[in-house]
């Protein structure tokens, strides 16, 4: 019989991990894009980040068919959070009045690359 595991941060009850994941607040909107094979990650630090984010959004796939809706929400400006030597110019630009909505993309989610250079 498998162990019982809890709801809400997935991990095994004497291992649960919630009492301890802070409340950060934010007024930047974060899309977390993890790939299915990550959700089962014995870490599952995707899972961890959003539930510690306000403001943040975990979505599990391969493909997300809805992402340029998500990406278009009026008064903010995407940027894509990844993991590597090249900066984004575009989210290392001034304040401006728009906030911000990022997305992560799990670096070893089978396709990431793939994904990172078509975003």
């Amino acid at each position: 019989m498998p162990r019982p595991h809890c709801p809400r941060c997935c991990r095994p009850l004497d291992h649960c991990l919630c009492a301890l994941i802070p409340r950060l607040g934010s007024r930047t909107h974060v899309l977390i894009l993890q790939h299915p094979s990550e959700v089962r990650h014995a870490l599952n630090t995707a899972r961890l980040a959003a539930l510690g984010l306000d403001n943040a959004e975990l979505r599990v796939g391969e493909v997300f068919e809805d992402l340029p809706q998500l990406l278009a929400r009026p008064g903010y400006r995407p940027c894509l959070l990844f993991p590597g030597r090249a900066r984004n110019p575009s989210c290392s630009s001034p304040r401006r009045q728009r906030r911000r909505r990022r997305c992560w993309w799990c670096p070893t989610a089978p396709g990431a690359r793939r994904a990172s250079c078509c975003t």
